[in-house]
């Protein structure tokens, strides 16, 4: 996990959350930062970088960070983008 790209997610509540992105993959990412409890399930939307907004949910909690799953799944080059990063 040597990804730290910022990112940015908005709760139901319409509230913005800074974090950091530190794993992505085409179907989810995994954030740290300072985010309130997210229930799983619990539906977002993630700006990661200046690319967003990406539709998803928050799937469970690892530690000190949140796996989120999007809805859709994102293009493979804009993980490898970010991987290169």
């Amino acid at each position: 996990m040597g990804m730290n790209v910022p990112g940015t997610y908005v709760d139901a509540g319409r509230s913005y959350h800074d974090v950091r992105v530190v794993n992505l993959t085409c179907a989810d990412c995994l954030v740290a930062g300072e985010s309130p409890d997210l229930p799983a399930g619990s539906e977002l939307r993630i700006f990661i970088g200046a690319i967003g907004p990406i539709d998803a949910r928050a799937d469970e909690r690892c530690g000190d960070c949140y796996r989120i799953r999007f809805v859709h799944p994102i293009e493979q080059r804009i993980v490898e983008h970010f991987a290169a990063a």
